[in-house]
């Protein structure tokens, strides 16, 4: 009984070591195991032909989410052409949702591509920091 004792603590101290140098090879960053990062999610609301936040400031290399939720009486959209960006042209009370993936450090203005919303002020900045 003691030998059926013994084996029974050294096979689960060894289930124990096992487990936690798994903790730390998947935990460690660049671990054989890395987690996608869940997007950081911005919502910019459209209203009298403007958006509500003029500056969105984000982390390059970092998945970002723009949720765009149109609270006017016209179509929308969120569009950045320098990085080829350009979420759905959305009916008023819709929302929509695009994510990406910033991949340089600088400012990018955004605006509303429909019709002629950029030329009365549905313009912004997108910020992306390091």
């Amino acid at each position: 009984m003691k030998t059926q004792t013994s084996r029974l603590l050294i096979g689960g101290g060894l289930l124990l070591a096992a487990f936690a140098a798994l903790v730390v090879v998947f935990a460690r960053p660049g671990g054989m195991a890395a987690t996608p990062r869940a997007a950081n999610v911005i919502t910019i609301t459209a209203k009298d032909m403007a958006f509500d936040l003029d500056t969105i400031k984000v982390k390059v290399g970092e998945p970002v989410t723009i949720r765009l939720v149109n609270n006017d009486d016209m179509k929308h959209d969120f569009t950045i052409k320098t990085l080829d960006i350009q979420s759905d042209l959305i009916e008023p009370n819709q929302v929509t949702e695009i994510t990406f993936i910033p991949q340089q450090i600088g400012d990018y203005q955004f605006i509303c591509s429909y019709a002629r919303h950029a030329k009365l002020g549905m313009v912004g900045t997108l910020n992306v920091v390091e």
